[in-house]
Order: structure tokens, then C-alpha cells, then sequence
């Protein structure tokens, strides 16, 4: 409430003035990312709003994922990307989207029928994704997996292998942060005694 009244020089006064009004804290609607940051999409609708304001929020899925969810303190909400809700003090709204995108790999220095004469030999070969790559996995003759070894985040990768004589079958995989493998490459090579 504001009162306000004027007074001339001769001592008069006006009529007092009054005026009620509001005084409203914005609160920001804020959105977060899951993963953080995000490759997989991005998110429209946010902004400084009032306290009981209803607001539309849109995700938008990139190439390569897709939208999955919209959790509200952490609670699935939505599975449309588009959702609307009251902006209340401390909510957390989190559009998640899904990596759908499988990593490649490659062997790069064994091609079929190629010839060994080394019984330990050092395979290379590369991989990469749309987002984060996790892992390669090897097999040789039909033994367990192994993982093969990197030191930059898997764009290259090599593993030692242990050579039986005669054909050798090696086959490989990759594997994304997400969980998505790749297709499994497999060569088959000959080691000479």
C-alpha cells in the first residue's frame, strides 16, 4: 500500500492518494540435462517466471537419440517431449534422451587370409560414436572376451594376441557409454610358423 499527499507553500494539502500493488519474486524455471552436458538434444521454454505460473517446456531430441523422459524431482511425469506444469520453489524438471546410435569399430592392420609369423602379435583398429564411446572387446579362436587397451578414449584401440599355428579368428566389438554395440567385425589370418 502506497499513501502520497502534497502540500503547497501555504500549508494546503491535497487529497491523500493510495494505491495497493504487488511485489512478485520471479523464480527461474530451471532445466537440467540428463546426461550433462548433453549431445542428445536440447530444451525450450525456460525463462525467469512468477511463482504459480504455468509453463510449456519442449525437448528436442538430436540425431542420433531420441527423447525418453521428463522426471520432476526426479519422478517420471512424461514421455512427451512436450510438457506443461506450475512452477513451484525448488523443482528440479529433467528432459532425458536415449543414445539409439551404435558405436563402429574397425580392425586396421589384419585383413583375411593375411599371413603371421610373429606368435604374438599387436592388433590395432579404431571405433568412434555419435556420443561417448565405452569400450572394445576382443575374442581370439573362440576363448573368452578380453578388452583391448586405448589411451585416447577409444578412437584407437590395440590388444596383444597369443597366435596358435595354422588359421586364427579374431573378432571384435565396441560398446558406447549408452550400452549400444556395435556390429562384430571378424577377420580371419594365418600364423606361419
Amino acid at each position: 500500500l502506497l499513501l502520497a499527499y502534497a502540500t503547497d507553500t501555504s500549508g494546503n494539502n491535497s487529497a491523500t492518494n493510495s494505491v495497493n500493488f504487488q511485489y512478485v519474486v520471479p523464480q527461474y524455471a530451471s532445466v537440467g540435462l540428463f546426461p550433462y552436458p548433453s549431445a542428445g538434444g536440447s530444451v525450450s521454454g525456460g525463462g525467469s517466471y512468477q511463482a504459480g505460473t504455468t509453463v510449456t517446456i519442449t525437448a528436442s531430441a538430436n540425431s542420433g537419440f531420441v527423447f525418453s523422459s521428463w522426471t520432476l524431482n526426479g519422478v517420471v511425469v512424461s514421455r512427451s517431449p512436450g510438457y506443461t506444469f506450475t512452477l513451484q520453489s525448488n523443482l528440479v524438471l529433467t528432459a532425458t534422451f536415449q543414445d539409439t546410435t551404435a558405436p563402429t569399430v574397425s580392425i586396421t592392420n589384419l585383413s583375411a587370409g593375411q599371413r603371421i609369423s610373429n606368435t604374438v602379435f599387436t592388433v590395432k583398429g579404431t571405433s568412434s560414436d555419435n556420443w561417448q564411446m565405452g569400450n572394445v572387446a576382443y575374442q581370439m579362436n573362440g576363448g573368452a572376451w578380453s578388452n583391448a587397451v586405448t589411451v585416447n578414449n577409444w578412437t584407437n584401440w590395440s590388444a596383444d594376441l597369443i597366435l596358435v599355428p595354422g588359421t586364427n579368428l579374431l573378432l571384435a566389438y565396441a560398446t558406447d557409454t549408452s550400452g549400444n554395440n556395435s556390429a562384430t567385425n571378424s577377420v580371419n589370418f594365418q600364423y606361419v610358423v
